[in-house]
């Protein structure tokens, strides 16, 4: 089981590969979806699509950028070097034209100087060869990257399992407030009844009906059992564990529809500031999975 992780963090390496240095950052926020964004300098472009794919296997969801750089490959005093055969073949050219032409002049270093090929600067590396080593170095900032997103994930999954006892212990209350709720609905009953006893054609049908219909209103029974029922299923997604973000917000939704009913059958003010309370830690925890991966 892989724990739950957050879609925030961030990871960074650093790594020497030939003559180059490499500084790998990576940055994720919360998405809907994968959206990932590779900056990569020009001598690497015929590797981004492997690497793009390389991060894409590795995260889920989330807004990713990954940054990679590179350093120029040594200074000028380690990255040039003398050509030495070329340097004494010129050397010997020059004394034989001075002795062929039978002309002056003096054979230096100046002289030598100004010949470009005497000084060479090393070939960069085959980009293909820079694959496996980049690839590792982002697995480093990866595996940062992974860890603060864990981190955070654990704090997530602590507050909104709270927040769900809260939500049962709103439930409780609303149960206890079941049997003034009922009382209140008698006496809905009995001025309904007084009503329509002042009506010489009093409809015996619809008046069953007008009872049925109120008790029915006025009935929390299956909101609770449903509501309940979700908050269970929510915390085995939670134990699970994994890419759980988007069912954890599907069943958010339907913890708010059964909310919604239950504070629009709440016919008395304890019931009410109960449902209001259990609504308000439901939004909160909306709040919370929408960074959860």
């Amino acid at each position: 089981m892989s724990p739950i992780r957050s879609m925030t963090g961030f990871g960074r390496a650093q790594g020497q590969i030939g003559r180059a240095e490499f500084n790998v950052e990576i940055k994720s926020v919360n998405s809907r979806y994968l959206d990932l964004k590779l900056r990569v300098p020009s001598s690497l472009a015929a590797l981004e699509q492997s690497l793009h794919n390389h991060i894409k296997s590795h995260i889920d969801r989330g807004r990713v950028e990954c940054s990679i750089s590179e350093s120029t490959y040594g200074e000028v005093s380690n990255a040039i070097d003398v050509n030495w055969p070329v340097a004494r073949r010129y050397m010997e050219l020059f004394e034989a034209m001075k002795s062929e032409l039978s002309v002056g002049g003096e054979v230096n270093l100046s002289l030598l100087a100004r010949q470009k090929d005497i000084f060479v600067s090393p070939e960069p590396p085959d980009p293909k060869e820079l694959l496996d080593p980049l690839k590792k170095l982002i697995d480093e900032a990866l595996a940062e990257l992974t860890t603060a997103r864990e981190r955070e994930g654990a704090d997530l999954v602590a507050d909104v399992l709270e927040r769900c006892k809260a939500i049962e212990g709103c439930l409780g209350e609303v149960r206890e407030a079941r049997p003034e709720t009922v009382e209140k609905l008698r006496e809905k009953l009995r001025a309904r009844l007084a009503e329509l006893k002042e009506k010489p054609d009093l409809d015996e049908q619809r008046f069953a009906q007008e009872v049925a219909y109120l008790a029915d209103k006025a009935d929390i029974t299956e909101e609770i059992v449903r509501l309940e029922s979700h908050i269970a299923k929510f915390r085995e997604l939670i134990e699970s564990g994994g890419t759980v973000g988007r069912k954890l917000d599907f069943l958010v939704q339907e913890f708010n529809r059964e909310a919604n009913t239950i504070a629009s059958k709440a016919s008395n003010t304890a019931a009410q500031h109960v449902a209001v309370e259990m609504k308000s830690e439901i939004e909160r925890i909306r709040e919370q999975i929408q960074n959860i991966e």
